[in-house]
């Protein structure tokens, strides 16, 4: 598909990459975390889904996973879920010592 839509866009961007970056983007790279990262900041920078998709190696639904959240790996979701729940105590907790303090001033 990238073909179609972006018959040079996949040239260009392996034309600005650095063979190092092309090995760290690779799907087989044992280093997800440093791949995920590269991905992502492709992403922001503009590059297609489906042209980093054809680069690397993996599914468009994957990379466009890792372009959403960061990362591609299923546990990321539950460690969000665990952070805002405990911004969510944390939250809960400031609120109790707001109250605390307005109703000692209404005394």
């Amino acid at each position: 598909m990238s073909g179609k839509i972006y018959p040079t866009e996949k040239q260009k961007l392996l034309e600005s990459l650095t063979p190092e970056e092309i090995k760290t983007l690779q799907k087989d790279n044992p280093f997800k975390h440093e791949r995920d990262d590269k991905i992502y900041e492709l992403i922001q920078r503009g590059v297609s889904c489906f042209v980093l998709a054809d680069v690397v190696g993996l599914g468009k639904s994957s990379i466009n996973r890792i372009g959403i959240y960061g990362s591609n790996r299923r546990h990321s979701f539950r460690q969000k879920n665990h952070d805002l729940k405990q911004i969510k105590e944390a939250f809960n907790a400031f609120s109790k010592q707001i109250n605390k303090i307005l109703n000692h001033r209404r005394k």
